[in-house]
Formats: C-alpha cells, structure tokens, sequence
C-alpha cells in the first residue's frame, strides 16, 4: 500500500506599491517613445491598487490608443495613458486584500514567510 502525501505552499505577494509600480513603468517605458509627460512616476500614481499584470496591461492599452489615433504614431501621449487607465480597472478588490492580509498575519504566526513590496 502507498500512501501519498501533497504538500502545499501559499505564497502570499501583495500588490506593487508606488515605488513598484514606478519601476514597472521605468522598464517599460525604456522600449516605448513616450512624450515628456509620460513619466514612469505619473503612472504610478494613476495605478494605485493595481497588479503588477494590470499595470502592464495599462501599457498595451495605451499603445493601441495612439494607434487607433494615428496608425503610424511616433510616440505615446499622456491622454493615450490616461485612456487606457480608465479601461483598466483593478481585479484586486477590498475584500481580497483584507483576506489575504488575515491569511498573512496567521501564517507569519506559524513561522512561515510572506513576501511584500
């Protein structure tokens, strides 16, 4: 007779804060020709709450903003950024968190590690 034994691990990783979401945006705007007003900072700021994916998808939204503008557009605008941010709404709601942040206080009191940002 075998017996089996599954061992599962939750991590938990909570959502980028600001200075995250500020280097999300750094890395990549460094592939994206931006205006000057496009900067990694100001983005941060309009994502508050946001996964690390819904930041990422705020780009990809944004690029086909300024090509539905211009199909040969040279750069992204500031109002391509802010469309694409009112498209994307956070999935993380209050109610996950607060799950979550119960989840990671028991298990640090069992000794297990939880990340952060």
């Amino acid at each position: 007779m075998y017996v089996m034994y599954v061992y599962v691990r939750m991590l938990y990783v909570a959502p980028p804060d600001k200075k995250s979401r500020e280097a999300i945006a750094e890395i990549r705007l460094k592939n994206i020709s931006h205006e000057e007003e496009v900067t990694a900072s100001g983005i941060a700021g309009l994502t508050e709450g946001f996964s690390g994916a819904e930041v990422c998808a705020v780009f990809q939204r944004a690029a086909a903003k300024a090509m539905e503008e211009d199909v040969h557009a040279g750069s992204l605008a500031m109002s391509h950024v802010l469309a694409a941010v009112s498209g994307v709404s956070s999935r993380i709601t209050p109610e996950m968190l607060r799950w979550y942040q119960g989840f990671a206080k028991g298990a640090k009191g069992r000794g297990a590690s939880v990340a952060s940002t």
